[in-house]
């Protein structure tokens, strides 16, 4: 996700940050406000919600650093999971959607353009019904139960169809230790 260079910087950020230096926040705010935002808006499904998800979950960082275990991975995964986090309770709190095609399909849209990287190209190699899967599972929070009924397959049907696709994924993942 970050590279080596960018996760120094990001610690660094969020050591002067705990340090009261909000130049610090504006500078780890720049650098991933805009990947933040996409996935936000892309599971809620509304620009004006994930502005406002996005401002309260900038809160969180600028007033509890502390809760960022490095030994759980870079920076910009705890970013992410805490804006997801965020996100799967806003969805929780509104009536649900029938459909999780239309989230997907606003992700796609909401994401940036960005050159194919090797982990975006083995998404889209994945056999549909298991991308199918994963991208309810990530960008709606579905559980195996909801996800074997959006999908029409058995639950233990569900739980495999996520098991393949993250074990299709991590084959040709590479591993980077926490530094």
């Amino acid at each position: 996700m970050a590279a080596p260079d960018s996760q120094e910087a990001d610690l660094l950020c969020l050591l002067r940050i705990y340090a009261g230096d909000m130049a610090a926040l504006a500078e780890l705010y720049d650098r991933h406000t805009p990947l933040l935002h996409a996935v936000c808006t892309a599971m809620l499904g509304n620009e004006r919600e994930a502005d406002d998800l996005l401002y309260r979950t900038w809160m969180v960082v600028g007033t509890r650093t502390r809760l960022y275990d490095r030994r759980e991975g870079p920076v910009a995964s705890w970013l992410l999971a805490l804006i997801r986090r965020e996100a799967i309770d806003a969805l929780r709190e509104r009536p649900r959607r029938s459909e999780a095609t239309d989230l997907v399909e606003s992700a796609r849209k909401a994401a940036p353009q960005a050159p194919d990287s090797p982990e975006a190209t083995a998404v889209r190699e994945l056999p549909a019904l298991e991308r199918q899967a994963l991208e309810a599972a990530f960008f709606k929070g579905m559980h195996s139960m909801r996800l074997a009924s959006h999908l029409e397959v058995e639950p233990a049907a569900a739980k495999n169809l996520l098991r393949r696709g993250l074990e299709r994924l991590l084959e040709g993942a590479t591993v980077k230790e926490p530094v």
